[in-house]
């Protein structure tokens, strides 16, 4: 059986073996409420500011002080890589299929840098230290990237962009964070990812895995309900046809009667 993989996906295998599993293999995917217009809002601008610095042959304020860089310029490249049907593809053994959409890449030492825009209400509590899913996302990219025989470069920037009030306004702040990236990572990830789905029994849920957790109230709950049901709910009577009115045949004698008579 070959699978679909993405970077989301496989973050969701960090958390909780079952929902990823249920996921994958099952086609069950995680509960969503209703989609936050604003990030997704947000993450078209910035796309939109970044492609006009594109054309222009500049780079955004944040990156000004990447001196050697600049944006990737294959615009129509780049669209398809950031398309989330699309996107940068690795198909692996048996099938299997990786896949992932960047945001941007900009060119340092003639070697391509994955750049992440992350939209937050507020700055990261450990400024020195960075979320599991962030890394591995780009650690995922990367291995796209050279998937794809493309020079991809050992580290990435993160971009984190969080609001602010100022002089009467909302404003942005952006903050630029960069990463070591490692292909070994991506790798380990994807074979922990196929080890899971090779399994015949459904994996254990997640510790901490909310989902997995609300799933077992929910099934006690049924289960007191069911009980009840069956001890309040009177037995049906057993179903009794009534009589019928209709004359019964007349009789007709046996063969042996038959026989006995003549």
């Amino acid at each position: 059986m070959s699978y679909k993989l993405s970077p989301s996906k496989l973050n969701t295998l960090v958390d909780c073996e079952r929902c990823f599993y249920l996921d994958v293999k099952e086609h069950i995917p995680l509960p969503r409420g209703h989609f936050p217009s604003l990030p997704c809002g947000m993450d078209q601008k910035i796309k939109k500011i970044y492609d006009e610095h594109r054309a222009a042959g500049t780079l955004p304020t944040e990156l000004a002080h990447f001196t050697e860089a600049r944006l990737f310029e294959n615009q129509k490249q780049l669209d398809i890589w950031r398309d989330n049907f699309l996107g940068l593809r690795w198909h692996g053994q048996h099938g299997n299929i990786l896949s992932g959409a960047i945001d941007d890449l900009i060119i340092e030492k003639e070697k391509l840098v994955i750049v992440d825009y992350k939209t937050r209400g507020w700055p990261l509590k450990d400024k020195n230290t960075i979320p599991h899913y962030y890394e591995n996302q780009l650690h995922l990219y990367k291995l796209l990237g050279e998937k794809n025989n493309l020079p991809m470069a050992d580290y990435g920037h993160l971009i984190f962009w969080t609001p602010d009030a100022q002089n009467g306004a909302i404003a942005f702040n952006r903050e630029v964070k960069t990463i070591a990236l490692s292909t070994p990572k991506a790798k380990e990830l994807l074979k922990y990812a196929l080890t899971v789905l090779s399994q015949d029994t459904l994996p254990k849920p997640g510790k901490e895995c909310q989902h997995c957790s609300r799933y077992r109230r929910v099934e006690r709950v049924m289960k007191c309900y069911e009980t009840r049901a069956a001890q309040t709910t009177p037995p049906k009577p057993p179903l009794t046809l009534p009589p019928s009115t209709e004359p019964h045949p007349p009789e007709h004698p046996t063969s042996t009667e038959h026989g006995n008579a003549a």
